[in-house]
């Protein structure tokens, strides 16, 4: 074979045995090949604009090239040379016509398909935004006007010694904004705009009973949508906007996730206090009103559950609430503790806190205290099996 047979073969992609051994011989086929490489880099990094119409050729242009190829005869040389670029369009510009068996028109318009990001230019305002970003999930807007907070995220999603533990509800809300292709993590320790706006449609899709109204929260990094979840009203219920909920994104129970995702912090001293010992020493830190140490010895759950219960746009606080310490409780009072009951190890919390949390406890107690004007009472639960006692619910009834 020559070189230009050689050369020809090359360039309709066909590296025969033939071709190879020609090349360990051949300086200027070798020169080539590298032209051909080089020319393969340039295509893979050129930008390819979104097609507006379809590429694919309508049967009168087939017909026409058809009838000007009976007329014209051209070169192998030349032939090669168009079966070349015809592969090169094929790979860059329509793949996912191909793949996927679709017109050109259910590409474009697909409603999830993920669409390019914006510059800030570009950027629409935030309402708007969020309004179109419903859109794709089929919720829609009420007409009631947004609420809107400018606030500090945490500096991490763990929990930082002297500040309130505020990571554990952003790292939570990320998991469902992350489910939709956004993320919060770059810009923890920045100041974000928090938009509240209440929705028409009910809450995950009507998956959770007794859950009706429903709200979106869209976080803005100046006007770049940066994270965005729904909540039920009165904050206790969350979900990301494709109406999965927790477990399903993670596919991990609520403790196993804390655990990787390092939010526990306790002395190796903890995990040996008894349940009874863990409650005292909630109860003098309420005497010292100690919020950093009451707090430390409510489980994660409990702490979620009191950042989030209440909460709605028309809230002092809509986005968390300020008590991640417990209840109120009278202080100056001598307290007596005493084991009530103790719950089944490895139940399932089949309350909506397990649907949102897909929570799993190793093992729960129940004590009475008594002393102050009413009786309370104390859950304590084990997370995981190895870890401490941790207080999971004060209430004034069993």
């Amino acid at each position: 074979m020559n070189c230009k047979e050689i050369q020809e073969l090359m360039w309709c992609g066909e590296i025969t045995p033939e071709v190879q051994e020609h090349l360990q011989s051949c300086a200027r086929c070798r020169s080539e090949q590298a032209s051909l490489a080089e020319l393969g880099i340039a295509v893979e990094g050129v930008a390819i604009p979104r097609p507006t119409r379809s590429l694919l050729p309508s049967p009168a242009e087939i017909e026409a090239v058809i009838t000007s190829h009976k007329r014209r005869r051209y070169t192998k040389w030349l032939s090669a040379g168009a079966v070349a670029a015809c592969v090169v369009l094929a790979a860059t510009q329509v793949p996912a016509l191909f793949g996927s068996g679709k017109s050109q028109s259910d590409v474009v318009t697909q409603p999830n398909q993920k669409q390019p990001p914006q510059t800030v230019t570009q950027l629409k305002e935030p309402v708007q935004q969020i309004q179109d970003l419903l859109g794709q999930y089929h919720y829609s807007l009420s007409s009631t006007g947004p609420t809107i907070v400018t606030t500090d995220l945490p500096a991490s999603f763990q929990p930082v010694p002297g500040t309130p533990p505020f990571g554990l509800y952003y790292d939570y809300a990320n998991v469902l904004s992350k489910q939709i292709g956004y993320d919060l993590t770059p810009y923890l320790g920045q100041s974000v705009t928090v938009y509240i706006l209440p929705l028409k449609e009910t809450f995950a899709g009507g998956r959770i009973e007794g859950y009706q109204d429903s709200e979106v929260i869209g976080v803005f990094s100046g006007k770049r949508l940066v994270g965005a979840w729904m909540r039920s009203l009165g904050g206790s219920a969350m979900a990301s906007l494709d109406n999965k909920l927790f477990g399903e994104i993670t596919k991990q129970t609520w403790g196993e996730w804390t655990k990787a995702e390092k939010l526990e912090s306790y002395t190796s001293d903890r995990v040996k206090w008894t349940p009874d010992q863990v409650i005292t020493k909630y109860l003098q830190a309420n005497d010292r009103q100690d919020r950093a140490t009451m707090s430390s010895l409510l489980s994660l759950s409990y702490q979620f559950y009191l950042q989030t219960n209440g909460v709605d746009r028309g809230t002092p606080t809509p986005i968390v609430t300020d008590n991640y310490y417990g209840p109120q409780i009278q202080t100056g009072v001598k307290y007596t503790v005493k084991f009530r009951e103790d719950n089944t190890p490895g139940q399932v919390d089949v309350t909506a806190g397990y649907l949102v949390k897909n929570r799993r406890y190793a093992a729960m107690k129940t004590y009475e205290v008594d002393g102050g004007p009413n009786a309370m009472f104390f859950t304590v639960v084990q997370e995981n099996q190895d870890g401490p006692w941790q207080i999971d619910n004060v209430s004034s009834g069993p």
